[in-house]
């Protein structure tokens, strides 16, 4: 069992990112951390189809495993389009997911609330009051809790989800 971590868009979350695998190795959660290429090549966004490819290189390689997610704001639309385009790879036995970036979505029109109604894995999503991507109660309304979806409601007014040792919590078995 290992943990794929999916940081958010922006280069400070690359910080993040490692931050989050040395959180998650001490809790041994088996971390493997995604980190963009733009990052390194400057550019503002994501490139998707980059990323796609080297997190099927990544879950191909490793087809025998079970594994969780922990996927924050552009993390989650990129894991969420990873499931869309490669039926073959399982799904993971958990997803948490921080930080629903509806805003991003709908800017690079992504059906992002539609996606995540789709997935058939137990999923528990961490969302701040008043993220300004999409708040607490507003997400609840757009996406109801189910059997596999639990909703969490994290106070705060920004789209930073920094208690490492809370999110590792939420991962262990």
């Amino acid at each position: 069992m290992f943990t794929l971590i999916l940081p958010g868009n922006s280069k400070n979350n690359e910080q993040y990112a490692k931050d989050l695998e040395f959180e998650f190795q001490g809790h041994n959660l088996n971390p493997i951390t995604i980190l963009y290429n733009h990052w390194q090549t400057g550019e503002e966004l994501i490139d998707y189809d980059f990323e796609l490819t080297k997190l099927y290189e990544i879950l191909s390689k490793r087809q025998n495993e079970s594994y969780k997610v922990f996927a924050k704001s552009a993390g989650i639309i990129l894991f969420l389009k990873f499931l869309e385009s490669y039926h073959t790879i399982e799904h993971p036995t958990l997803s948490v997911f921080a930080g629903i970036p509806l805003r991003f979505a709908e800017a690079i029109e992504y059906p992002l609330v539609c996606q995540l109604q789709s997935l058939t894995s137990r999923v528990i999503i961490l969302q701040k009051t008043l993220d300004p991507q999409i708040g607490f109660t507003a997400l609840k309304e757009k996406l109801p809790e189910s059997d596999i979806l639990k909703l969490i409601n994290i106070p705060g007014n920004n789209h930073n989800y920094s208690d490492l040792n809370s999110i590792s919590y939420l991962l262990q078995p």
